[in-house]
């Protein structure tokens, strides 16, 4: 043949600065381990527009609720990590940590108030805590499986995690970072420093 198929080039991760458009409707899938929340963000500046699925189970948002039980009840860590990466890591921000920014705190009180925590709660307490804040986050190029199931790259980005845009010292670690040549995975700042 003549024309040989393209192939996908790497592309570098993108630091945006968007605003939480929508929170929808948290759903279960049928066996599935946890409850998902699409969180749609608008693109501000040069930003990425995209969906985030904020992943959670009801128990996490309870008051008493303590994350070291769910390394007795999974001891392979995999829904402590989940927990950690979407809730509350005392090292690294996490989605709802970054979604929330400088109110997180009067959301956790909204939960501790509400009692048992149930899904319909978790989803209303979210949808107006974040619904028209102004959120940091980081865009990471998609990969999907092919066929025989190995990785492939594709043309399209999606929200990886976030930081915390009501801490200086988190914005500055992202725009240092994109100033590191030696990094891996390029990443450009999507919005004017200045």
């Amino acid at each position: 043949m003549a024309f040989k198929p393209g192939i996908v080039q790497k592309m570098p991760e993108l630091a945006c600065i968007g605003m939480v458009k929508a929170v929808g409707d948290a759903y279960k899938k049928e066996g599935g381990t946890y409850h998902v929340l699409p969180i749609d963000i608008e693109g501000m500046y040069a930003g990425r527009t995209g969906k985030f699925f904020f992943l959670f189970e009801p128990c996490w948002f309870g008051k008493d609720f303590d994350p070291a039980s769910l390394l007795e009840r999974d001891p392979s860590g995999k829904l402590y990590g989940g927990y950690r990466r979407m809730v509350n890591d005392e090292k690294k921000t996490s989605a709802l940590v970054g979604l929330c920014g400088e109110v997180f705190e009067s959301v956790a009180k909204a939960f501790d108030e509400a009692g048992e925590a149930t899904a319909e709660q978790i989803n209303q307490i979210l949808r107006e805590a974040l619904t028209g804040r102004e959120v940091g986050y980081i865009c990471r190029q998609r990969v999907d499986k092919d066929e025989e199931g190995k990785k492939e790259l594709t043309e399209f980005y999606q929200i990886d995690r976030f930081f915390d845009l009501s801490k200086e010292e988190e914005v500055q670690a992202v725009i240092e970072a994109s100033e590191n040549e030696s990094r891996r995975t390029q990443l450009v700042v999507t919005w004017d420093q200045d």
